[in-house]
């Protein structure tokens, strides 16, 4: 009932701001929109091409988790309510279901003081559930500017230097992954994450021309990361890789 309450609230402040009245609440018939506001609504959506977003529940907790893996600053509730728009109430629920989705894959939500909302566990399982509900489900809102754009002048920037690599390359890639890479590029540059590669072959990767490129158009990032993007490039073509490097 909350999380309704506050949707109205969310559309009538839509409606004052493009200077429409607000919903009719009439007792014994509910909420009216009469034909001069459904006119005047109508002008506006025509004319911004603008729409009244609304996240599904499912939506939400994928937004969260995404979020907290490339968070640049601590994340609290209040942070969570602004990006998804909804009440507390709601992102509180919202949360209890983002822990049950991580559990699934042995990771933990974790909550402090200072650092506000953290994913604890293993740092590539927490990275590989970044890259499959981001580009599966969430890339078209953030092309439309309506996700992950606090660091949007950095995103297209790595988005462009992606696609020439893809370019270099004459390599078509999967839906969504190449935005995917821009957004994390730009969340790992002053990170300090050790990953470990000690199971793969190491010399087989750098010597990929895809390595030389990430090398090429990303010199800031260490070497692990560059390694890391580079395995990405390598299993998100659609044509096949003649480089064995993707182990168990």
């Amino acid at each position: 009932k909350r999380s309704v309450y506050y949707d109205i609230s969310k559309i009538n402040e839509w409606l004052e701001s493009n200077n429409i009245d607000p919903l009719i609440q009439e007792r014994g018939k509910g909420l009216l929109i009469n034909k001069q506001q459904s006119l005047a609504i109508q002008k506006v959506l025509n004319q911004t091409n603008d729409s009244l977003l609304v996240y599904t529940p499912e939506e939400r907790v994928m937004i969260i988790i995404c979020y907290i893996i490339v968070r640049d600053h601590p994340l609290y509730i209040d942070d969570f309510i602004q990006e998804c728009q909804v009440s507390r109430n709601t992102i509180i629920n919202d949360l209890k279901s983002v822990d049950n989705l991580l559990s699934k894959y042995s990771l933990n939500l974790s909550y402090d003081i200072k650092s506000g909302y953290r994913i604890i566990g293993d740092i590539i399982k927490k990275r590989a559930l970044f890259f499959m509900l981001f580009p599966n489900h969430l890339w078209s809102y953030h092309e439309k500017n309506q996700l992950f754009q606090s660091d949007d002048v950095k995103n297209k920037k790595n988005l462009y230097l992606l696609r020439s690599i893809e370019k270099e390359l004459q390599a078509e890639y999967v839906t969504g992954i190449l935005p995917a890479l821009s957004v994390f590029i730009s969340s790992i540059e002053n990170r300090n994450d050790e990953i470990n590669f000690s199971d793969m072959d190491i010399e087989e990767i750098v010597e990929t021309k895809e390595y030389q490129l990430v090398h090429e158009y990303f010199p800031k990032l260490k070497n692990s990361e560059q390694i890391y993007v580079t395995l990405h490039l390598l299993g998100s073509r659609l044509q096949t890789i003649p480089v064995n490097v993707m182990k168990e």
